[in-house]
């Protein structure tokens, strides 16, 4: 039984991404990148 609790107790500790967040997630890191791109290609075309 206490370990029941105990897997209850983890699942809380880290809650898992659904698909939505997961998507957002990604779409975030993809704009970071493309900023960075940016930035980059600016820094250098001038």
């Amino acid at each position: 039984m206490s370990k029941g609790l105990n897997k209850k107790r983890d699942q809380k500790k880290k809650p898992l991404l659904t698909p939505g967040e997961k998507k957002a997630e990604k779409k975030a890191k993809k704009n970071e990148r493309e900023q960075q791109k940016d930035i980059f290609s600016n820094l250098t075309s001038h």
